[in-house]
């Protein structure tokens, strides 16, 4: 089962290993520029990602075999670097933005790797299928990423981190309430270190150093978000609603809220983002509760059919709660195996709950509600 006691322990991780690195990074020389805080915020996100990934146990330790694993091992690595090389003066911006571009469109094509959206297709229909996924994953994330970068330049402050934290946030609970637990999880630690960042600008008073992290929330909200649309049961609007949230900061460049202060615009900032992430959140978990309910429904029909231990047929002391009146068959349900190995299935035998089906390596299975262990074949 979930815990929230080891997610906000990943989470505090998380904003103090981001802190504590950041802050050591800046200081080294003073006056401190901009591209040097940038530089220590990137080194401060991809130290609170690794310590708050290291509390949640979900650091690969071995080749990629899932979507998670190549979003931590490829994904992750792959921007971060993008942008401790953007933090760099003498490096052009056209080579920096063509970086970016090319790590948005192979993104879609690298976490659906090896998966049935292209494996089931073979030749040139799994090739236009690859570039189908990565020109409209691709060109939506392009599209963010850009007006976000926009955005900083145009009106800099600790806001939008703030605002993609908290977008983070809440579209890893929805992709939890999405059939695919292990996902959302990989979002809390991306949350925790953006609002650790955005503190260490604050307290630097450098918010134009912030399109480092800002970079690495996007890119890292888009996995977590595609994850869960292809690998769990979250549906694409709902995916799209939060992943264009951090869009809503450019309401506040309308004229008659440019007026405002800058603790003000973050606020409305704040305020507006929480409207949609809220509802979307609150859809998903309405959808859980209504699975759950029929799971649990179709679980006491079938006791009652069976005669499952604790749902006698009679008075204690009858005939009938030894044995059933009308033996039945076992029979089975089938459930996604959605923490370590979202492509797996269990079959677990609904007269005694019993699996019939192991994973090829070691994690666990949520099957409604119920933690079941995976042993080794």
């Amino acid at each position: 089962m979930p815990d929230p006691i080891l997610y906000v322990k990943a989470m505090a991780a998380a904003a103090a290993a981001g802190v504590a690195l950041a802050l050591v990074v800046s200081s080294i020389r003073r006056p401190a520029g901009a591209g040097r805080i940038n530089t220590a915020c990137v080194l401060g996100m991809a130290a609170g990602l690794i310590a708050g990934y290291w509390v949640l146990d979900l650091l690969p330790r071995e080749l990629p075999q899932n979507v998670l694993d190549r979003f931590l091992m490829i994904i992750l690595p792959a921007v971060i670097a993008i942008e401790l090389v953007a933090g760099f003066h003498r490096v052009p911006r056209w080579v920096v933005w063509i970086l970016r571009v090319g790590l948005t469109l192979a993104t879609p094509r690298i976490l659906l790797h090896g998966s049935r959206y292209l494996s089931d297709a073979a030749g040139d229909a799994s090739a236009a299928l690859s570039l189908s996924y990565a020109g409209v994953g691709g060109g939506v994330l392009a599209a963010v990423w850009g007006l976000l970068a926009w955005l900083v330049r145009r009106s800099p402050g600790v806001s939008l981190p703030l605002v993609v934290s908290e977008t983070s946030l809440f579209g890893g609970l929805a992709v939890m309430l999405s059939a695919y637990p292990s996902g959302g999880e990989a979002a809390l630690p991306l949350a925790a270190a953006l609002a650790a960042v955005a503190g260490v600008l604050w307290f630097l008073s450098n918010p134009q150093a912030s399109m480092g992290a800002i970079g690495i929330g996007v890119v890292g909200l888009f996995g977590v978000l595609f994850a869960g649309r292809f690998f769990g049961s979250l549906s694409t609007e709902r995916a799209l609603a939060v992943f264009f949230t951090p869009l809503l900061c450019w309401l506040t460049e309308l004229p008659p809220l440019r007026k405002f202060k800058p603790w003000q615009v973050a606020a409305i900032r704040i305020a507006l983002a929480a409207i949609p992430l809220v509802i979307v959140v609150a859809l998903a978990k309405r959808d859980f509760d209504r699975s759950m309910e029929a799971n649990s429904g179709y679980a006491a029909a079938k006791s009652t059919q069976t005669g499952w231990p604790g749902r006698p047929e009679g008075r204690p002391g009858r005939a009938s709660d030894k044995k059933p009146r009308h033996p039945v068959a076992p029979s089975y349900m089938t459930f996604r195996c959605t923490l370590r190995a979202p492509e797996l299935t269990v079959l677990i035998n609904t007269t005694r709950m019993a699996p019939l089906l192991v994973a090829s390596r070691p994690g666990r299975c949520f099957a409604r509600g119920r933690a079941t262990r995976l042993l080794r074949p």
